[in-house]
């Protein structure tokens, strides 16, 4: 959980004490029990003006006699919250037994919050403290360029396994990994092969090997974490290597393949999902080009959920495919349309640990759906202009984040959801 830290010193009417013969000894540290002086207790930490959807606030009252000592007080010392929807609730306060008492307020929701602490029949100056809490677009990394810490044109992406933004950084043809802040870590990209590197999509295996779609030699490259090649395969079957994904019941590696052209135009045998092991040994494809189910037109981006079950955004037929881990059909959702809900031409998606879906489409935007394919919201805002997402991840951290590859802003886009 994320913390925010609050200092503020509170200034008020002094409080009498009882005669000095009605004052009784804890027997802790040598503290003594007591009524307190108001205007002399602080509370640590400085309020913030704002806290993101999910961090906490950790508070720190200090109780304290006349002359500034700490004391236990007889009075309670209390603390509610107070909620964007109005509700409230009264916070556990931790009595520390040496005149300071702690106190965590957790956010779940986005909206202006209220912490309202009391000692006693009075209430602390400047309580209740307001803190507005937002999801959303929070941070936005990188710009055009093949400097570090530059993009053009970013397609897919993942994390590796220490919580890093491993990027397909396709224009620049090189993979780009950067630190969960978003500072850059290093590149690398490759000039062994026939035609120049050009990666559309990264997956990380569980030992921390990355299989990248190479669009232009036709492959799959697998390196170490420092971008050392270890092989190469897919040169026999892929025709233009686009999406990949790992399952996390076997381990096999998924990659979508079609010539990203629509129409007539279109290599109409193509559009399937090729499968091979780790080492590279072709194992099937399924799918053809059509409009039925388990058929496709551009299969684009895929993700698996924990169980694996394979997701697949079907850019052409507007909609996506849901298949089960012996890569059978189950189901499909979507309707042609740009409202919300609707789908147009899908091409990034993600699924988070509850298995909420979350797809890019081709009207710039990132909506939110259950499993079963119902609506729930959208993510971003039009004022936050994606310009065609691209590659979606979410990370498991609190507050839960969303990091898109904003391709044709050539940027990364963080959001709190």
């Amino acid at each position: 959980m994320v913390s925010t830290d609050i200092k503020l010193s509170i200034e008020h009417e002094v409080v009498e004490f009882l005669p000095s013969d009605d004052i009784t000894t804890d027997g802790i540290l040598g503290l003594v029990r007591s009524d307190v002086c108001i205007s002399q207790c602080t509370v640590n930490n400085i309020v913030p003006k704002c806290l993101l959807k999910g961090e906490s606030i950790n508070v720190q009252i200090t109780t304290k006699d006349r002359s500034g000592k700490p004391v236990i007080p007889r009075q309670a010392v209390e603390v509610t919250l107070t909620k964007p929807d109005g509700s409230k609730t009264n916070l556990d306060v931790t009595d520390n037994r040496d005149g300071t008492h702690t106190v965590t307020a957790n956010t779940d929701m986005d909206g202006k919050y209220q912490v309202a602490l009391t000692l006693g029949d009075q209430e602390v100056p400047g309580s209740p403290f307001e803190i507005p809490v937002i999801k959303g677009l929070v941070k936005t990394l990188g710009k055009k360029g093949n400097n570090k810490g530059e993009f053009d044109a970013p397609y897919g992406m993942t994390l590796n396994k220490n919580g890093n933004v491993v990027v397909a950084d396709s224009n620049n043809r090189r993979i780009h990994v950067l630190d969960h802040d978003g500072n850059w870590k290093k590149s690398f990209e490759y000039t062994e092969f026939d035609k120049s590197f050009l990666p559309l999509d990264v997956a990380v295996s569980a030992d921390d090997r990355y299989f990248m779609t190479d669009w232009n030699n036709k492959q799959v490259v697998v390196s170490d974490e420092d971008g050392e090649v270890i092989t190469t395969f897919g040169q026999n079957e892929l025709k233009d290597p686009n999406s990949i994904s790992i399952s996390p019941r076997d381990g096999a590696v998924y990659v979508s393949d079609w010539d990203g052209k629509g129409g007539a135009e279109t290599d109409k045998d193509g559009h399937c999902i090729r499968k091979y092991t780790q080492d590279g040994q072709y194992i099937k494809s399924f799918g053809k080009y059509g409009k039925e189910n388990g058929e496709f037109k551009g299969p684009y981006m895929m993700a698996h959920d924990k169980q694996g079950m394979l997701f697949v955004a079907d850019c052409d037929n507007d909609c996506i495919q849901v298949f089960n881990a012996d890569d059978q059909f189950l189901y499909k959702f979507g309707i042609p349309g740009k409202e919300d809900g609707q789908l147009f031409g899908p091409s990034g998606i993600c699924l988070d640990l509850d298995r909420y879906v979350y797809v890019s489409d081709s009207t710039h935007r990132i909506q939110k759906f259950d499993s079963s394919g119902r609506f729930i919201s959208r993510v971003d805002r039009k004022e936050d202009g994606l310009n065609n997402p691209r590659g979606l991840m979410i990370t498991d951290s609190v507050p839960m984040k969303m990091i898109v590859a904003d391709r044709d802003n050539h940027c990364i886009k963080v959001f709190v959801l």
